[in-house]
C-alpha cells in the first residue's frame, strides 16, 4: 500500500510522511479488521500535512537514525581497532611502521 503524491504536492507531503502516515495509521487498522476507520484515520492524518500541523507526535515514534549511527560508530571503531591491531607484516627490527588506511603508523612491535 502506498500514497502517490503529484508534482505540486510533494514539498508538503513528503515520502517519509506518506511512509509514517501508511504504516503507522492505516496499516494497524487494516491488520484489525477495521478498513474504513484506517481509511478515516489515513485521510484525516493527510489532511493534518496538508494543513501545515504536521503528523501527531506519538505517531510518528523515535527514529531508527540514532541506532544506525550508534551501529555505525560501534562497528567503525572495533574496525579501525582492529586495523590498528593487526599485524600486517613482520620484519626483524623492533620498530616498524604500521599501515592502517594507507597512513604509516609507527608503533613498537615485541
Amino acid at each position: 500500500m502506498r500514497i502517490e503524491v503529484g508534482y505540486g504536492l510533494e514539498p508538503v507531503l513528503t515520502d517519509a510522511a506518506s511512509s509514517v502516515i501508511v504504516n503507522s495509521i492505516i496499516l494497524p487498522s487494516f491488520r484489525s479488521g477495521s478498513m474504513e476507520q484506517g481509511i478515516i484515520d489515513g485521510t484525516q492524518a493527510i489532511l493534518s500535512v496538508l494543513g501545515g500541523k504536521g503528523i501527531p507526535a506519538e505517531l510518528t515514534g523515535p527514529t531508527v537514525a540514532f541506532w544506525v549511527c550508534l551501529c555505525c560508530l560501534i562497528f567503525g571503531g572495533l574496525f579501525f581497532w582492529f586495523a590498528i591491531r593487526h599485524p600486517f607484516y613482520r620484519r626483524s627490527s623492533t620498530f616498524q611502521p604500521l599501515f592502517a588506511f594507507g597512513i604509516p603508523v609507527w608503533q613498537w612491535r615485541f
